[in-house]
């Protein structure tokens, strides 16, 4: 499944304006936790990816390290792969405090700029083998005097640790609607301009919620299509499923649905066409 590239994210006025907000906070000194916070399917994965990239090209840190939290997270994971990423062993040890000091120690050494990427957080708490403990139990140095360490994370939510004043949050909002044109009709193909398709993706487009990784999804599965003597039927379908997805599923991962909707429709079309 094709995810959004950093073609597709440099080229937005709305994202380049976010990007810039993100490297001025990393280069605060009093500001140590930067959370980018939105919807689902709304970037902020590429985002936080694209910023590693631009401060380490800019010389801003001098080493990068990221590690997937998720909604029911295995710290002692998260704890080996950012451990892992920065080269320190850990080995066998399996106490959650020495753990946690071996990383901190690691994240301070040499007086280096360390940037630590956390994708995808939903809580301010978490359960380290049978601990409650917030990130700096973890093994991550906030809150101090140290200027060197910065730490990102994407959420869902907002207001996490909101007692942390060297925090600072984010909001990464949908594309506008002239973006969210441009990005399908990229991905979707000239197609798009024709008479009998451009209202169908007009409708698509307004589906897909002006959210980015959807409209990659929807708009790169349709160009495939371009050329068979179902084009018009398949945007059709791929249109009345997302209508239905949203119009009864709307508390639901929105992204989510788009990607089952396509797959019904893919599916179910390339059964009849054998």
């Amino acid at each position: 499944m094709e995810t959004i590239t950093n073609g597709d994210f440099t080229g937005f006025e709305s994202r380049r304006l976010i990007m810039e907000e993100i490297i001025e906070a990393l280069q605060h000194d009093e500001i140590n936790l930067i959370g980018i916070y939105g919807t689902g399917g709304v970037g902020r994965t590429t985002m936080v990816k694209e910023v590693a990239k631009r401060a380490k090209e800019d010389n801003l840190i001098d080493e990068v390290a990221i590690a997937a939290v998720g909604q029911n997270p295995d710290l002692t994971n998260v704890q080996a792969c950012i451990a892992d990423m920065l080269g320190l062993e850990l080995g066998d040890k399996t106490s959650p405090i020495m753990r946690a000091s071996l990383l901190r120690r690691r994240l301070l050494q040499d007086n280096k700029k360390i940037l630590v990427i956390l994708d995808d957080i939903w809580a301010d708490r978490f359960d380290l083998q049978g601990m409650s403990t917030d990130l700096h139990g973890i093994g991550f140095p906030l809150g101090g005097a140290n200027k060197n360490f910065k730490m990102l994370y994407t959420s869902r939510t907002r207001d996490l640790w909101h007692d942390l004043w060297t925090k600072k949050e984010i909001h990464l909002d949908l594309l506008s609607e002239e973006e969210a044109w441009r990005l399908f009709r990229e991905k979707a193909g000239d197609s798009t301009d024709s008479p009998d398709l451009k209202p169908i993706a007009e409708q698509i487009v307004n589906e897909c919620g002006r959210l980015p990784s959807a409209l990659v999804l929807v708009g790169t599965a349709l160009s495939k299509k371009s050329g068979r003597n179902y084009t018009k039927q398949i945007w059709e379908a791929m249109l009345d499923r997302l209508s239905c997805a949203r119009s009864t599923r709307v508390d639901e991962d929105p992204l989510q649905e788009v990607q089952e909707e396509f797959a019904t429709v893919a599916n179910a079309l390339a059964k009849k066409n054998h």
